[in-house]
């Protein structure tokens, strides 16, 4: 039953990766095979292998959480009206749950690899986690990648992911000269400035790409402290979130903004992300495949999406490798009450085990 495994799952405290170990013994007795530990700065991985070939088919999902907060019950899951509740029940043990079982219901004798990774550093970036078993793994040609992160839908199997957009973290410090609040004439405040830059960002023009969402600039928050009421900052700090279309480079983006400010005397610092570029699948017969076992199964046409943050797809997909998103239902992620529809678990795991099944490699 994978309303066993999930609980299991979700019993075990995995923020920022810790008990990883619990994991990996909870995976391996399900499925009653040797597992194979990838481990990189204390993050441990764990991958179980089915078939034989050089072609590689990944199934990858993680088991890390985000800090629970006020919730005093987030690892003790409750089941109620079908629903079971827990932190990590919707990202991504739910889907994490599909995948296994899923797994264990392949054959032994396919025609290609199989691999299982039960990961974990995915919700701090991801390089301890997917991208070391993306290296571990080199000697195989990896041709597909199934992912399992939740959609937000009304609908189960209203949408999959095809493609993520690229991140960019920019922080950037405006310096101007300080004056009396009598006399701003006498300083140069960036503050004054910041209408305008807002206005100039939101006016950006991009080289979007139609299949993938538009690229957006946020701007997350706006510090001038000049220590005193009477003072006119000096300076102004911004914080910026910028999702970007694969029709883009990140170097142009951060080039429009630096034109933004010329005149001024700034700092631009990016934040490093672990391989945060975007990509869409080009795996055509992959996606369509995928389309078609959820039709048979639902009687609907799902909608191929890009929307979303980042996930460990992004490792494989940027390097041109096959890579979907198939999973349950999103609800209250990374929130007190999240939770995961079981009937919704089992049907993502019914179209995961097809998708291995029907692919060719």
């Amino acid at each position: 039953m994978v309303e066993k495994l999930l609980t299991e799952l979700l019993k075990v405290d995995t923020t920022h990766s810790q008990n990883g170990e619990k994991i990996g013994e909870i995976v391996e007795r399900y499925l009653g095979q040797k597992v194979e530990v990838v481990e990189k700065e204390g993050v441990k991985n764990f991958l179980f292998f089915k078939g034989e070939g050089k072609n590689l088919f990944l199934m990858c999902g993680h088991y890390d959480v985000v800090p629970a907060g006020e919730w005093k019950e987030a690892f003790n899951p409750i089941k109620k009206e079908g629903w079971i509740y827990g932190r990590g029940a919707s990202d991504m043990k739910g889907g994490l749950a599909a995948l296994i079982k899923a797994f264990k219901e392949c054959p032994e004798n396919l025609p290609f690899t199989l691999c299982l990774a039960v990961v974990g550093d995915e919700e701090k970036g991801g390089e301890k986690g997917a991208y070391a078993v993306l290296h571990h793994l080199k000697k195989y040609n990896i041709k597909r990648y199934l992912g399992a992160e939740p959609v937000h839908t009304q609908t189960p199997l209203g949408m999959i992911k095809v493609g993520r957009r690229g991140i960019i973290w920019l922080y950037v410090k405006i310096k101007g000269t300080a004056s009396h609040g009598s006399r701003p004439y006498e300083g140069k405040s960036p503050i004054y400035f910041l209408p305008q830059f807002i206005r100039k960002i939101q006016e950006m023009e991009f080289k979007d790409k139609e299949d993938m969402m538009k690229t957006t600039v946020g701007i997350t928050n706006i510090s001038c402290l000049s220590g005193a009421t009477n003072v006119h900052a000096a300076t102004c700090d911004i914080s910026m979130d910028i999702r970007y279309n694969y029709g883009n480079k990140e170097a142009e983006i951060i080039e429009k903004i630096e034109k933004i400010l010329e005149g001024w005397e700034y700092e631009i610092r990016k934040e490093e992300f672990c391989e945060a570029f975007p990509y869409r699948n080009q795996d055509k017969e992959y996606e369509e495949l995928v389309k078609r076992i959820i039709k048979e199964k639902t009687g609907m046409e799902t909608e191929p999406t890009t929307l979303g943050g980042s996930s460990d797809a992004r490792f494989f997909g940027y390097r041109g490798i096959g890579a979907i998103e198939v999973g349950p239902r999103s609800h209250k992620v990374h929130a007190k009450g999240e939770g995961v529809c079981l009937k919704d678990v089992e049907l993502v795991s019914e179209v995961h085990k097809e998708i291995v099944l029907r692919s060719r490699l």
